[in-house]
C-alpha cells in the first residue's frame, strides 16, 4: 500500500466497504462488459441507464452511485485522469475545478492549489457537504499535509450520514492518484536514462516508457513507440502484448482479440 492510502486507511478501516449501485439492467451489462474486456460496450451500455438518472447532481445518490460505477470502468481500462474526474464530480465539485484537479502534476506545493483550496472553502461557506471535505483531504494528500488531510477526513465522517458511499469515493481517489504518481515518476525517469542510453539499452528503455505512458493513460504516445518496434520486429511478444492492452482501452476489441490470436500462434502458453 503506499504511502497516499496508509493515512486514510489508518483513520477509517473500520468503515471500508465497496460502493454498490442500484440494480439496473444496463448498469450490469456495463459491468459484464467492463469484465470482458470490451470498453465501448461497457460505456454504451452505462450511459442508456445514466440518461434515466434526474436529477444529476451530489443530490440524488444515484448519480453518485452512477459517477462511481463509471469511474469503475475508466479505472479498470488505465483511463485515470476520466476516472478521477467522475469521482470529483461524485463529490460535488464544478468541472473546472475538477479538471485542474485531474491536470494537475506531482510532487506538488501547497502554492499549486492554493486558489482551488479558496474556492472550495467558498463553497464549504455557502453550503457545507462532505464532497467538500472528500476533495479538499485528496487535495492535501496529493501534497502531502498529512495533518489538513486528517482534519478533513474528520469532517467527512461529522457530515455524512451513510459512511460507505463517501469512504469508497475518497479511497478510490486516493487510489488512483497514486498510480498516476507512480507511473509519472517512473515515465520522468525513463526518460532521462533514454537520454544517455546506448542503442543497445534503447529499446528496453523505451519499451518501460511505453509502458508508464500506457498506465497514465497517454495511448497515442505508447502506441507510436510499440508501432515503431513492431515494424521491425512483428513478433515482438512483449510489444505485441502491450499492443493488445492498447487495443482493449481503445475500445477496438476485434482488433485485440487479433493480436490475440497473433500472441497465441506464437507462443500457445504465452497468457498461462
Amino acid at each position: 500500500m503506499t504511502k497516499y492510502l496508509l493515512f486514510f486507511t489508518v483513520l477509517f478501516n473500520t468503515f471500508l466497504v465497496s460502493s454498490q449501485t442500484k440494480t439496473n439492467v444496463h448498469f450490469d451489462k456495463a459491468l459484464h462488459y467492463m469484465q470482458s474486456y470490451k470498453f465501448s460496450e461497457a460505456l454504451g451500455e452505462f450511459d442508456i441507464d445514466f440518461q434515466k438518472i434526474n436529477p444529476k447532481n451530489t443530490g440524488n445518490q444515484e448519480f453518485i452511485e452512477a459517477m462511481i460505477l463509471k469511474s469503475r470502468i475508466y479505472s479498470h481500462y488505465e483511463h485515470l485522469d476520466s476516472a478521477e474526474f467522475c469521482l470529483l464530480k461524485a463529490s460535488g465539485i464544478s468541472n473546472d475545478i475538477s479538471f485542474e484537479i485531474c491536470n494537475s502534476k506531482s510532487p506538488a506545493t501547497l502554492n499549486d492549489f492554493k486558489i482551488i483550496i479558496e474556492k472550495i472553502e467558498e463553497l464549504i461557506k455557502t453550503q457545507d457537504k462532505y464532497g467538500y471535505h472528500i476533495v479538499l483531504s485528496f487535495i492535501y494528500n496529493i501534497i502531502e499535509k498529512h495533518d489538513e488531510m486528517k482534519n478533513q477526513q474528520q469532517l467527512v465522517i461529522a457530515l455524512s450520514i451513510s459512511k460507505e458511499i463517501p469512504l469508497s469515493i475518497a479511497m478510490q481517489l486516493y487510489k488512483i492518484r497514486g498510480k498516476k504518481i507512480d507511473a509519472y515518476t517512473s515515465l520522468l525517469y525513463y526518460q532521462d536514462k533514454i537520454k544517455t542510453s546506448t542503442p543497445e539499452e534503447l529499446e528496453n528503455l523505451e519499451y518501460n516508457l511505453s509502458v508508464q505512458q500506457y498506465y497514465l493513460g497517454w495511448f497515442k504516445e505508447s502506441e507510436l513507440i510499440v508501432d515503431k518496434y513492431l515494424k521491425v520486429s512483428p513478433t515482438d511478444l512483449s510489444f505485441l502484448a502491450l499492443k493488445m492492452n492498447l487495443q482493449m482501452v481503445k475500445g477496438d476489441y476485434m482488433e485485440m482479440k487479433k493480436t490475440e490470436n497473433k500472441i497465441l500462434k506464437i507462443d500457445p502458453k504465452a497468457f498461462d
